[in-house]
């Protein structure tokens, strides 16, 4: 379908940090696009020093997301 965009993103680092994006984007009609997106991210136990930001976090999964409206002109 030439009006829908799919696309998927992955990370991994030497932290064993691991984060993962999915995002649709629909094209309403020309110039109008909307996009919904989920994010999903795991902080791994892999810090190297203590002084990363992520040492003491409480929660390892995190997930977010968003919906955008963009009309190009």
């Amino acid at each position: 379908n030439e009006k829908t965009a799919f696309n998927l993103q992955a990370s991994y680092d030497d932290w064993k940090d691991i984060g993962v994006a999915a995002n649709v984007a629909y094209t309403v009609v020309p110039g109008l696009t909307v996009t919904a997106e989920v994010d999903w991210q795991r902080v791994g136990q892999g810090a190297i020093d203590n002084d990363s930001v992520w040492v003491l976090a409480t929660k390892k999964d995190n997930v977010g997301g968003l919906l955008r409206f963009q009309r190009d002109f």
